[in-house]
Order: structure tokens, then sequence, then C-alpha cells
């Protein structure tokens, strides 16, 4: 070890040697600093587009075949049609022995749509799951 002083003399003081010293302790942490301000909200995302138009609705129908002489529904626009089992007139003549009466005719015309939209409604539900 050589040591140089302020006033130029030098000290050969030969070869040093020791052991290794213990570790110190570990310094004291230090106080937590103040939380920061929420940052600002970002900018609302773009609406998405618009999604196709769904197909009209059909409108059912209603007749008497003229072969049957029973009341007849299309749920097609008039491609099919299917009997309801229900005697237009009378078998005995126009005296309307066994046949509809109009207010039950217009019952089962208003059953018959109430049927479609709740097959339409559901239809509808099933397809968003």
């Amino acid at each position: 070890l050589v040591i140089t002083y302020t006033d130029g003399k030098v000290d050969n003081l030969g070869k040093v040697t020791g052991e290794n010293g213990a570790d110190g302790k570990d310094g004291v942490n230090g106080v937590d600093g103040k939380p920061g301000a929420n940052g600002a909200d970002g900018a609302d995302g773009k609406d998405g587009a618009d999604g196709a138009d769904g197909a009209d609705g059909v409108t059912p129908q209603v007749r008497i075949n003229e072969q049957t002489n029973q009341w007849e529904v299309s749920y097609d626009d008039g491609k099919t049609w299917t009997s309801l089992g229900v005697n237009a007139t009378g078998k005995n003549g126009s005296n309307g022995d066994n046949a509809v009466s109009v207010s039950s005719m217009v019952l089962t015309s208003v059953m018959i749509v109430l049927n479609v939209l709740v097959v339409l409604w559901v239809g509808k539900k099933l397809r968003k799951k």
C-alpha cells in the first residue's frame, strides 16, 4: 500500500492483507409517494355498421275452397293452402246448419294471426342466442 500526502511525501507500507468484514445492515425504506392523479377518459368508440334489413312479413290469407267448401289458410302469400277443417256453409244449404258464423270466422282469423306472431317472436329470440 502506497500513501502519497499533499506535501508530496510518499510512504510505502508494503503489502496489506486482511479479512472481509461483516455485511452492513440494510437501509430503512423510504416513505411511499402520493398517488398520481387519474387520467382523462378515453374517447367513445365508433358506432358499428347497420345490420341488414329483415325480410318483409307475410299476412296470412283466408279463403273458401270451392271444391271442399271449407275454410283454408295460407301463410306463404297464397302459394300453399291448408284446410282448417271447418265448413264455410251448412250441409243443408244456405240456412247455416253446421256452418261457421262470421264472428267465429273472425275469431279463427285472429287466432291464426296471433299464432304467426308468436312463432315470429320466438324465432327472433332464438336467433339472438
